[in-house]
């Protein structure tokens, strides 16, 4: 018996196996980002790719799942490397402290099975699509997340099928611009509230509480799970 155990007899071995060879790479490893990660680890993916430029703060523990009290102030990659380290001793984990731009793209030149894009900034998110698109790497992208309390409004839909997000209206008008083929991504269809966090930095964040970003992370796994296994007892498809 291991650590995986109950999984694999869920899955059945096939399955299980399929996700041990698998190899994601996690750009922005925050709200979204971090219970994605954690959740393929709990699923038995084999290897990680954490991709976050940022640090565990005070203001964002209340959504990270690497965000304990001896790790604050530790890089988000280390600190979430740390973490599931503490519990799974066969996952290979890498990481790299930056933000995703012109001179980190290279990043996706190393193998990689697919891409969760969970990044905030609209100008890396667009980045990150074009260069996966170029290099025929399957993407999986989060739109906006914060200033929402409801799990239960989040849905699979694509880019330029979405709808009633501010964000994925921007990124829509950008690809849209690059002739960037459709993509998958998870929304959301609550109205966000209009709420600010007030502090010191250059731009205000959005409010936020830990339901909607974890929920979203866990649904961004189960679409690798269902992207990537084949068994006889799978079920319901997201949009891919």
């Amino acid at each position: 018996m291991d650590v995986y155990s109950r999984t694999r007899s869920l899955l059945g071995e096939e399955r299980f196996d399929q996700l041990r060879r698998l190899r994601v790479m996690v750009v922005g490893v925050g709200g979204v980002g971090s219970h994605a990660a954690q959740a393929l680890a709990h699923m038995g993916v084999g290897h990680l790719h954490l991709v976050d430029h940022d640090v565990i703060d005070i203001t964002n523990a209340n959504r990270h799942v690497q965000a304990q009290k001896r790790r604050i102030t530790q890089p988000k990659v280390l600190a979430l490397k740390s973490h599931l380290e503490e519990t799974f001793d066969e996952l290979s984990i890498s990481t790299t402290r930056a933000y995703f731009s012109e001179e980190t793209r290279y990043l996706l030149d190393e193998p990689v099975d697919i891409i969760l894009e969970c990044i905030d900034h609209l100008q890396a998110k667009i980045l990150l699509i074009q260069e996966a698109q170029r290099r025929d790497i399957p993407i999986l992208s989060a739109m906006g997340m914060g200033n929402r309390v409801d799990p239960s409004k989040l849905f699979f839909t694509t880019l330029y099928e979405s709808r009633g997000c501010p964000l994925a209206r921007r990124l829509r008008k950008e690809a849209r611009l690059l002739q960037l083929k459709d993509i998958p991504v998870i929304m959301s269809s609550e109205i966000a509230a209009k709420t600010v966090v007030e502090s010191e930095a250059v731009r205000h964040a959005p409010a936020s509480c830990y339901l909607v970003p974890a929920a979203c992370g866990n649904m961004m796994a189960y679409y690798v799970l269902d992207r990537f296994t084949t068994a006889s007892t799978k079920t319901s498809t997201p949009t891919r």
